[in-house]
């Protein structure tokens, strides 16, 4: 799964958030562009050079904490489904054209299955102790 963090909320794919967290007949604000093409975001990219997060922000005033940014993706901005957005249950593969796009194959956070991606995480895992990061929230 590809997520892709900004101050303002976590972009992720939107298929798996409309079933378990809005409901399937539940609607999504957007603009109907960015529903069938992500050329809406590049247009924001690269002709309006680089005022894509600030335009995402600007459709959260408009449409609400919930939006489609692209026909994969919806852009949150709710701290009340960090939690859900954030837990370790399930398992998520990542686009393949996140992935190509980062120019960045073979490292560890950019390979798409979920399951070579937890193989090759596994040697890592005692230099990022749960128990740490739960000592930090409290």
């Amino acid at each position: 799964m590809a997520i892709d963090c900004s101050p303002g909320g976590c972009l992720l794919p939107h298929s798996c958030l409309l079933p378990p967290l809005l409901g399937s007949s539940c609607q999504i604000s957007r603009p109907k562009l960015a529903a069938i093409t992500r050329y809406y975001e590049a247009y924001y990219h690269v002709v309006k050079k680089g005022q894509y997060t600030f335009h995402v922000a600007e459709m959260h005033r408009q449409y609400g904490p919930i939006v489609r940014t692209s026909p994969y993706e919806l852009h949150i901005n709710d701290p009340a489904y960090f939690e859900t957005l954030y837990r370790h249950e399930g398992r998520w593969n990542k686009y393949d054209w996140s992935v190509d796009g980062q120019n960045a194959l073979g490292a560890i956070i950019f390979t798409p299955d979920h399951h070579e991606h937890k193989a090759r995480r596994a040697p890592l895992n005692a230099y990022f102790p749960n128990q740490g990061l739960s000592t930090i929230r409290t």
